[in-house]
């Protein structure tokens, strides 16, 4: 039986580049002043330019994180070959949760001094996911990965700040499951509304010994996407 489920909703991509330790010609860090403010946005913008043409992605220099807002959600049905399509409610799956630490470990395991470009979208998301399985798929055996800060949030320094807050509290699509059974995403499409972009720069707390991430001097990027493109 093929079973397949379609969401759409309010969409969360957060980004973490690890950009001190490029090889590309013409923006290694050291070229800069990270102390000039003109300099670091300088920085930015190629750094933002290389980020547009995934370059950074093919560079595996990134990583990134969607998720979905729960109370965001404006789609969210399952149909398969001998059922009609029903519309599902996010209450009725088991909510699996998973550690927001894992995403960060680039971060964590960075040395004092290393570089991180960190990007947060919002926007509208669109999932196609599907599932081939020998049994009829019971909604009220669904569950998917969901995001619960409350006790990383009082652990990790690193949390404190807010590009990560929009992940907190929201569910993951691309960790759906059936009983035992895991569904393949087919299609993620994403129309980024509000983006938002800063430089860090690791730094270590001198009581706890645990990583800070320390924003450079230089104002957040923030606009609007203006396009009708889906990326």
């Amino acid at each position: 039986m093929s079973a397949n489920v379609h969401i759409e909703g309010t969409a969360n991509r957060v980004s973490i580049y690890r950009i001190d330790d490029l090889q590309i010609e013409g923006i290694e860090s050291e070229n800069y002043d990270l102390q000039d403010r003109e300099d670091l946005e300088r920085y930015m913008e190629t750094i933002d330019a290389l980020v547009e043409s995934a370059e950074l992605d093919l560079l595996e220099n990134g990583r990134s994180v969607v998720s979905l807002d729960p109370e965001g959600i404006e789609e969210f049905t399952l149909s398969t070959d001998e059922a009609q399509e029903e519309s599902l409610s996010l209450d009725a799956l088991q909510l699996l949760n998973r550690s927001i630490l894992e995403p960060l470990k680039s971060i964590s395991e960075a040395e004092e001094g290393a570089i991180f470009y960190l990007r947060s979208e919002s926007g509208e998301g669109f999932w196609d996911l599907s599932l081939e399985t020998e049994e009829n798929v019971d909604p009220e055996k669904l569950s998917m990965g969901y995001f619960d800060c409350s006790e990383s949030l009082d652990t990790y320094d690193l949390l404190r700040e807010s590009y990560f807050d929009v992940l907190c509290d929201t569910v993951l699509p691309s960790d759906l499951h059936f009983a035992e059974e895991t569904f393949t995403q087919e299609r993620f499409d994403f129309k980024p509304g509000l983006i938002q972009g800063s430089l860090y720069r690791i730094a270590v707390d001198v009581t706890t010994g645990e990583p800070l991430l320390e924003r450079l001097p230089c104002p957040p990027k923030i606009f609007l996407d203006e396009s009708e493109e889906i990326v």
